[in-house]
């Protein structure tokens, strides 16, 4: 319910910034995004553009592009390849947009790259790790992103699981590129730290059945358990099934849980559960953003808004055209309010990210900050 809130606001926010736009007889700068509105990814979607809609008011109450006021245009991926694959056509054909805010997801659908790549536009996704959308660091030259460094975050959760004495783990996670992408890095780093791998299983986006996995685990003598799903009914499957057979194992995972451990009806689901999330550095846009839409700013809202205001301060640097942008990101430090000072690495992601440690026990939500 609290994704389909979120996304009716995004909705409403961005239609009245387009009704304002129309109504005013002064020029408008547009700036183009491709987010998840409604579908899968759409509680991602929905406060990318909440946080993009922000940055955009908040550029306006002080300043100009070439004495034009900007003006948002979105196009909804529905949170699917194929569409994703469609919204970003649709901005480059009809709007004729060179340089897009987007997608949502953009390491998960990844049809656009050799559209963008080919037509030479500019993306600068919210919620995308370049480790997991370019094979090396000249590939896709044009695709940068905000998101967290996932290999510092996957580091941070295995030493997070290495503190609490776990040993032997089970990994769980669905086919999407994301998460196979961490399933790599747990499996390339928990030797080093003393961990030992002892169940590593892919699951099928959709449909599947974690029971034989959780019977397995037990006599393997598994102390916890990595877990990665991009699909939901998949999570809520494997948490069941765990809170049946294997109700005390404790589970590891990544920032996408936030999405939902706040969500009462689940709430039961998620005891024993820990996981990294992103920790935003300037207090100050949780107030901000908390005023506007009258709820949190989680998962990627952040790093929509620093992409936002990262993309008006090159074009207020008539920084223009999709390679100019591109020389600029990589040459220049961007104050954010997610990470504060931050460059682009030559891989177009952040070189740096902070995070924060959520636990649930006994039905208690308990974060403290990873230092």
């Amino acid at each position: 319910m609290r994704h389909i809130i979120a996304t009716w606001l995004s909705l409403l926010a961005i239609l009245l910034a387009g009704t304002t736009g129309a109504a005013d007889t002064k020029p408008t700068l547009d700036l183009y995004a491709a987010y998840a509105l409604t579908g899968v990814g759409s509680t991602f979607g929905a406060v990318e553009a909440n946080g993009t809609l922000l940055a955009v008011e908040t550029f306006n109450e002080k300043g100009t592009i070439d004495g034009k006021k900007v003006r948002l245009i979105v196009e909804d991926t529905q949170g699917t390849n194929v569409q994703t694959l469609n919204a970003v056509r649709k901005l480059i054909s009809f709007n004729g947009a060179r340089i897009i805010l987007g997608p949502t997801w953009l390491d998960s659908y990844q049809s656009v790259l050799p559209v963008v790549d080919r037509e030479k536009v500019l993306l600068l996704t919210p919620s995308g790790a370049p480790i997991v959308f370019k094979k090396s660091a000249e590939q896709y030259s044009l695709a940068f992103s905000t998101w967290f460094n996932l290999e510092i975050e996957v580091e941070v959760l295995l030493k997070q699981v290495q503190r609490d004495n776990r040993k032997r783990i089970i990994l769980a996670f669905d086919q999407d590129p994301f998460f196979q992408t961490i399933r790599a890095i747990v499996q390339r780093r928990a030797p080093a730290l003393g961990l030992e791998v002892v169940s590593d299983n892919s699951f099928d986006l959709s449909g599947a059945d974690f029971k034989s996995m959780l019977v397995t685990s037990s006599r393997a003598k598994a102390d916890c358990a990595l877990v990665g799903f991009g699909s939901e009914s998949n999570l809520i499957t494997f948490l069941k099934q765990r809170k049946e057979l294997r109700p005390i194992l404790p589970l590891y995972g990544t920032d996408y849980l936030d999405g939902y451990v706040s969500q009462p009806e689940w709430a039961p689901l998620f005891e024993n559960v820990s996981y990294i999330s992103p920790r935003i550095r300037d207090t100050t846009f949780a107030e901000r953003y908390r005023a506007r839409y009258k709820a949190d700013p989680v998962l990627s809202a952040s790093t929509a808004y620093d992409a936002t205001m990262i993309l008006l301060q090159a074009l207020s640097s008539n920084k223009q055209t999709p390679e100019a942008v591109r020389d600029y990101l990589l040459a220049n430090e961007f104050s954010t309010v997610t990470f504060g000072p931050v460059r682009f690495n030559a891989w177009g992601g952040i070189q740096s990210s902070d995070f924060v440690i959520t636990k649930i026990s006994d039905g208690v939500i308990a974060r403290q900050p990873v230092l």
